[in-house]
């Protein structure tokens, strides 16, 4: 039994989710769930891996508000990664796959940079 059969085997049939999102079922969804979550993980790795790539190489040049952009873009991709990943790891395949139909939301709260240079989240 490979893994994705063992995954289909332990969890129990569930209908579509809200926007027609599949679960797993005993009928073949959980490959196309894998495949979803698969292409979401990877678009948002493509952000943080391009973003922090041009930061490395231009810095420098780069104007302080687009280098600022790119940090809230890497930022947000990252806790959209952390969001995913801590649902599949609850077991929470439906939510996961929720997430990922909604996809990268940018945050509405700042992120500056302290002169320690530390990150500053205000609430």
């Amino acid at each position: 039994m490979n893994s994705i059969e063992t995954v289909t085997a332990a969890v129990p049939a569930v209908s579509h989710r809200r926007g027609g999102a599949p679960d797993v079922t005993a009928d073949g969804d959980v490959v196309a769930a894998t495949a979803v979550l698969a292409h979401t993980l990877l678009n948002s790795i493509a952000v943080v891996r391009g973003g922090t790539e041009l930061l490395a190489r231009h810095h420098e040049t780069l104007p302080p508000a687009e280098r600022h952009e790119w940090y809230r873009r890497i930022d947000d991709h990252a806790e959209f990664l952390a969001i995913v990943l801590e649902r599949l790891a609850q077991g929470r395949l439906a939510d996961a796959l929720d997430a990922s139909a909604d996809g990268c939301q940018p945050r509405r709260r700042p992120v500056h940079a302290t002169r320690n240079g530390s990150v500053d989240r205000p609430a």
